[in-house]
């Protein structure tokens, strides 16, 4: 999407943003944004410099090298928003790469379940949540 919200107001903005985020959640989405505080919780943020790609990686990981170019355009936006935009990335970053929940199954649906699960191979079950 090339900057899909830069004509709008903040509220507006906001509302898209949360639209997408929730609609295209499994996607690869390509985001052209100007507006820092929309790509904050993205994956992977590629910054380019007269058309050259300069650095690929986590917003957060950008963020810790102060020679990076993402860092010194996240700075220039004021120290205020610099760190809101810093603790958007780390939220991020950290819900992304947090550890999996396990959960254990009853014995009652355990036994249920084994008459469909191959005899070999399989020692345990367990679901995996990413709640």
């Amino acid at each position: 999407m090339d900057e899909a919200t830069a004509n709008v107001d903040h509220r507006t903005d906001a509302l898209i943003q949360g639209t997408i985020r929730r609609k295209f959640k499994n996607c690869t989405v390509l985001t052209i944004a100007h507006r820092l505080n929309n790509i904050m919780d993205c994956d992977r943020v590629m910054v380019l410099d007269n058309g050259r790609l300069k650095e690929f990686e986590e917003p957060h990981l950008l963020l810790h090298n102060r020679f990076s170019y993402f860092y010194r355009l996240v700075e220039q936006t004021g120290s205020i928003t610099a760190a809101e935009l810093a603790q958007a990335a780390r939220q991020a970053f950290l819900q992304r790469h947090q550890p999996q929940t396990h959960h254990s199954i009853p014995d009652a649906v355990r036994s249920h379940l084994s008459s469909y699960i191959p005899a070999c191979g399989f020692t345990d079950l367990q679901l995996v949540s990413n709640v």
